[in-house]
């Protein structure tokens, strides 16, 4: 697993399925067989620990696939119109700030809690 960006989201709990966690830590980016989910340690009501995970929203992903094909010496200039009239067209920011990442009160899950 590549965790090789940490996220500074000021969060201090989470709600997922009626309970609650305490997050022990800050966000962070993990790669793993291409699908990148954001990912922090937390601790259940009972002291369990656990993994909250979102996903990213796919407003998110657009905006990292427009950033990343800008940075190419030879970007695909059709692709990046088409990505540009869809984030246009859905109003989604251009931005690839972690605010705007993933829906932070909605986990997609919690893993190792009872």
């Amino acid at each position: 697993m590549d965790k090789n960006k940490h996220m500074n989201i000021h969060l201090s709990e989470i709600t997922y399925k009626n309970k609650k966690y305490i997050l022990a830590q800050n966000f962070y980016i993990d790669r793993y067989e291409g699908k990148t989910t954001f990912r922090a340690t937390a601790y259940d009501e009972c002291g369990n620990k656990c993994i909250v995970v979102w996903n990213p929203t796919y407003a998110y992903e657009l905006a990292c696939l427009l950033a990343s094909e800008e940075s190419h010496s030879h970007p695909d200039t059709n692709l990046m119109a088409d990505i540009k009239a869809e984030m246009d067209a859905n109003n989604y920011p251009y931005s690839i700030e972690e605010e705007n990442a993933c829906e932070w009160d909605k986990p997609y899950k919690v893993m190792g809690a009872n």
